[in-house]
């Protein structure tokens, strides 16, 4: 017999909205009294069979980035007349890459954008452009500090340029951040789980339960090396016996 009960979730929509905060809005974990609730995700990376997990920061908090520029168009020979948006773009680009390569090494973050659209033909400057990118972080502080930051750029761009800047963040995933207390637990009942040094910079929406009660989440290799939402990603389902051996190790033997 187990020392406590169990509650499984059977979440919908993982991706999207996000099926952990419905979940959580049922106000389900605090109904049954849920002490810690644990997760894992195939992670192809990692060798078969393998399980890894690492202390506090594990999966970043995701938020998409839509930038609109808007200027004024004119002929490229008399381009003083207009207001480049294409320009204006990429300046805004390299000073929001500065700024976020100012910060500590140590504090993990990221603002990559991965698409810029501006323009129509050679020899007219452009009068709008569109960004779109992601800003990643851990503690809330940095990433509401990043967007601002982002935003003052925009205003001095603005200024500048006699341009408008529209910025729009999406609302994301939290970060996933494990408790140190849960992860000391499972590594003392299973020594062979690895500690990963570094977090990942992907995002997941079992973040939404760690709000709610202590967590850990964990990958489970399947050794293929295939990336996670690749058309061709498969792994060998025997693996999927790991994670409940180490969930039935979880269960008889961490005092919660």
């Amino acid at each position: 017999s187990l020392p406590y009960n169990v509650l499984l979730i059977f979440q919908p929509g993982e991706e999207s909205p996000g099926g952990a905060r419905l979940i959580c809005e049922t106000k389900i974990l605090e109904e049954k009294k849920v002490a810690a609730i644990f997760g894992t995700h195939l992670w192809p990376m990692l060798p078969k069979g393998e399980v890894a997990t690492r202390k506090n920061e594990m999966m970043a908090r995701s938020s998409e980035v839509n930038v609109d520029i808007e200027g004024k168009s004119s002929h490229v020979a008399k381009y003083k007349e207009g207001i480049d948006a294409m320009e204006i773009s990429a300046r805004y680009l390299l000073k929001c890459y500065e700024m976020e390569k100012s910060y500590h090494p140590d504090i993990y973050r990221l603002l990559r954008f991965g698409k810029l659209e501006s323009g129509t033909v050679r020899n007219v400057v452009a009068s709008k452009a569109r960004m779109e990118g992601t800003l990643r972080a851990f503690q809330d502080e940095i990433y509401w500090e990043l967007r601002k930051n982002m935003h003052r750029i925009a205003e001095y761009l603005e200024r500048k340029y006699q341009a408008k800047i529209d910025l729009e963040f999406s609302l994301g995933y939290p970060a996933v951040i494990n408790d140190g207390t849960l992860v000391e637990k499972v590594c003392a009942i299973d020594p062979q789980i690895k500690l990963l040094k570094e977090p990942e910079m992907i995002s997941e929406d079992f973040a939404y339960y760690q709000q709610e009660v202590p967590g850990v989440f964990f990958f489970l290799g399947t050794g293929t090396g295939i990336p996670l939402h690749n058309a061709h990603f498969d792994f060998e389902e025997s693996i999927l016996e790991e994670g409940v051996k180490l969930y039935l190790k979880i269960l008889k033997s961490i005092k919660l």
